[in-house]
C-alpha cells in the first residue's frame, strides 16, 4: 500500500511538471508571435522553394535565445514539432517565410540529432569567419574580441536550412515527389549566388551517415567541379564545428583530429534514410555520377585532408608566433636559490 501511495505521488509530481512546462512553452510561443508581428524585420512573406527561402543567422540565434530555457541541450527533433510547427501553424508556411525570407548564400548540410546549441555556435563562427575572409583578414585571433566588442557585421549572412526553409506541412512536395531535381534541397544547392555548403559536424560526423546529407555532398562536389571548369568562385564544402571552420584552420586540434580519425574508416555506402526509396534513389545517383561509393569516399577524404592541412598550418603558425615571443634558449638565465 505504501509503495502504491509513493508511486501515485511521484506520478502526480511528474504530471504537474509536464503541465507546468507545457504552459510555460505556450506562453513563450505566444510572446514570440506577438513581438514578431510588431517587427518590420520579421514580416511574413511567401517565397518559392529553393533560393528565396534563406534565413539570416541573427534570426536563428534570436529564436534559440527566446526558447533556450525549453530547448536546453535538445536538437531539431524537439525544435521542429514543439516550436517551429506551432509558430507556423496559422500560416502553413516555412519558418523562413514566417519571419521574412532572404536569398540564400550558404546551404547547410546537417543531422537533426545535433544539438541546437551546436548549430548556433557553428553558424555564428562560420558567418563571422566568412566575413573576415571576404575582407582579407584572419579569423582565429579576432573572433573572441570581435564578439566582445559587439561586432554584428556577420549577422545578416543567410542560410538554407531544411528545418526552417522547408514547409513542414508539405514535406512530400519539398522532397520533389521522387524526382531529385524537383526537391527543395536541389533547387537551393543549384541556385544562383550560392557561395558554398556548410556541413555542421561534431566528432561523430553524423551528417555523413544520412542519405540526404550524402545527396548534398554529391551535389556540392559536382558544383565544385563545374565552378573550376567555368573558373568562377565557389566556396565549396566547408566543415563547420562549434569552435570554428576546419577549412579555415580555426577549429581546435582535438576536434580536427577526432573528425579526421572518424573519416578514415567511415564509408558513405552505410548512410541511412527514413525511407528505402530515398536511400536507393540517392545510392543510384552516386553510382551514376561517381561510378562507385569508393570513389566518393576518396573524394570526401581528399576534402577532409585539405581542411586538416589548413588546421595543421594554422597551429604551426600559432606556435611559431608564440615561441617568437618567449625567451630563446641562448638568452635564458639561471635562477639561483
Amino acid at each position: 500500500v505504501l509503495l502504491a501511495i509513493v508511486l501515485a505521488l511521484l506520478g502526480l509530481l511528474i504530471w504537474k511538471q509536464l503541465i507546468r512546462n507545457s504552459t510555460s512553452l505556450s506562453r513563450r510561443l505566444k510572446a514570440y508571435a506577438a513581438y514578431r508581428a510588431k517587427d518590420d524585420k520579421r514580416k511574413t512573406k511567401e517565397a518559392a522553394r529553393g533560393k528565396d527561402r534563406g534565413i539570416r543567422v541573427w534570426k536563428i540565434l534570436d529564436l534559440y535565445e527566446h526558447f533556450n530555457a525549453h530547448i536546453r541541450n535538445r536538437n531539431m527533433y524537439y525544435l521542429e514539432p514543439n516550436i517551429v510547427r506551432p509558430l507556423t501553424a496559422g500560416v502553413k508556411l516555412s519558418f523562413s517565410e514566417l519571419i521574412g525570407p532572404d536569398q540564400v548564400e550558404w546551404f547547410v548540410s546537417h543531422w537533426w540529432g545535433t544539438s541546437v546549441a551546436t548549430y548556433c555556435s557553428a553558424l555564428k563562427r562560420h558567418a563571422y569567419e566568412v566575413k573576415v575572409k571576404e575582407s582579407g583578414g584572419t579569423s582565429r585571433d579576432t573572433f573572441t574580441s570581435a564578439m566582445a566588442k559587439g561586432d554584428q557585421s556577420w549577422s545578416n549572412t543567410t542560410y538554407w536550412i531544411c528545418t526552417f526553409s522547408n514547409n513542414q506541412y508539405k514535406i512530400a512536395e519539398e522532397l520533389g515527389g521522387g524526382e531529385h531535381t524537383e526537391s527543395s534541397f536541389y533547387k537551393a544547392l543549384h541556385s544562383d549566388g550560392l557561395k558554398g555548403t556548410c556541413m555542421i559536424l561534431d566528432e561523430m560526423t553524423m551528417p555523413l551517415m544520412r542519405s540526404w546529407c550524402l545527396f548534398e555532398l554529391l551535389q556540392t562536389i559536382e558544383l565544385e567541379e563545374k565552378s573550376q571548369k567555368e573558373m568562377r568562385p565557389f566556396g565549396g564544402l566547408l566543415f563547420c564545428t562549434s569552435v570554428g571552420v576546419l577549412n579555415y584552420g580555426s577549429s581546435t586540434v582535438e576536434m580536427s583530429m577526432k573528425i579526421g580519425e572518424r573519416l578514415l574508416t567511415l564509408s558513405l555506402r552505410d548512410a541511412q534514410a527514413t525511407t528505402d526509396k530515398d536511400k536507393q534513389m540517392i545510392a543510384d545517383l552516386v553510382q551514376s555520377s561517381r561510378g562507385s561509393f569508393d570513389e566518393i569516399d576518396t573524394t570526401l577524404r581528399v576534402h577532409i585532408r585539405d581542411a586538416l592541412k589548413a588546421c595543421h598550418q594554422q597551429v604551426n603558425t600559432d606556435f611559431t608566433s608564440l615561441f617568437g615571443r618567449l625567451p630563446h634558449d641562448d638568452t635564458q638565465t639561471e635562477t639561483t636559490l
